[in-house]
């Protein structure tokens, strides 16, 4: 297996099985070894971004939030921030909320500002529908800003409404099935296979090897380490066993990576 081809390309050339199922990615191997838990929250970023690239769905990955005052200091409103898992470029919305206290109690009056970012949401708030789309359990009402970072754990898709804000009815769980993936990097391969073959029609000074390294080159759009992949640091361009350790506590995901060893020596 040529070790620059990315890693979304590996699982389906071995017979994985890849699904991005209500914002989680599911694989599937064919050999029946379950994934390393930790391997795959640490390549999944990644693995996100190339299926993005093949398939031509844009991904999204939340961020963080802040509350404020919006429409000239007259709404309460909270701002969360994704950023797109191809490019890392930025995007945003805005949904309505409360921070101040509901009533009176030994913390403060009713009225009075809630602290830090906390904040009260209502069940006919557009925050309180978008949760429910994500599949995560509902926090209580007043408690929202402590479950924020469970977001992190979903892939998003979402219409743009204007420039970098999204329209806030369509942010929900990303859904691709392995046969839209399969059918994307097929339609891949053949294009390559054109690119290479119109390459060696035109020119002979290059190798037909370096001429399909260069089309595979040409053809994989790389995701650069910005998601922080300790194992890759792009969609196409490390060895992965380079990067694997010999701890007993990894010796799960050298079992599960043996084969890319195999064909990669």
């Amino acid at each position: 297996m040529n070790s620059k081809e990315n890693l979304l390309n590996q699982l389906i050339e071995r017979g994985d099985r890849v699904d991005i199922y209500n914002g989680k990615l599911v694989i599937t191997p064919k050999s029946g070894i379950k994934v390393p838990e930790n391997w795959q929250k640490e390549n999944r970023n990644n693995i996100a971004c190339c299926i993005s690239k093949l398939t031509g769905i844009e991904i999204y990955l939340y961020e963080s939030f802040s509350v404020g005052k919006y429409d000239k200091g007259t709404k309460s409103g909270i701002t969360i921030n994704f950023h797109r898992a191809s490019d890392m470029q930025k995007f945003f919305t805005i949904m309505n909320i409360k921070f101040e206290r509901q009533r009176n109690s030994k913390k403060g009056k009713k009225g009075d500002r809630l602290p830090n970012n906390e904040f009260v949401v209502t069940d006919n708030m557009m925050l309180y529908e978008f949760w429910k789309r994500t599949g995560l359990k509902i926090p209580q009402l007043t408690r929202f800003n402590q479950y924020m970072g469970n977001l992190k754990d979903i892939l998003f898709v979402a219409d743009i409404k204007k420039g970098n804000k999204f329209e806030n009815p369509t942010i929900r769980p990303t859904e691709v099935n392995h046969e839209e993936i399969l059918k994307a990097h097929n339609r891949h391969t053949e294009n390559t296979q054109k690119t290479l073959k119109a390459h060696i029609t035109t020119t002979h000074k290059e190798t037909p090897e370096s001429l399909e390294n260069q089309a595979l080159e040409e053809g994989l759009t790389t995701c650069k380490s910005h998601h922080g992949n300790t194992l890759i640091r792009e969609c196409g361009n490390k060895i992965i066993h380079d990067a694997l350790k010999t701890s007993p506590q990894e010796q799960d995901i050298e079992e599960w990576l043996a084969p890319y060893n195999e064909t990669s020596n």
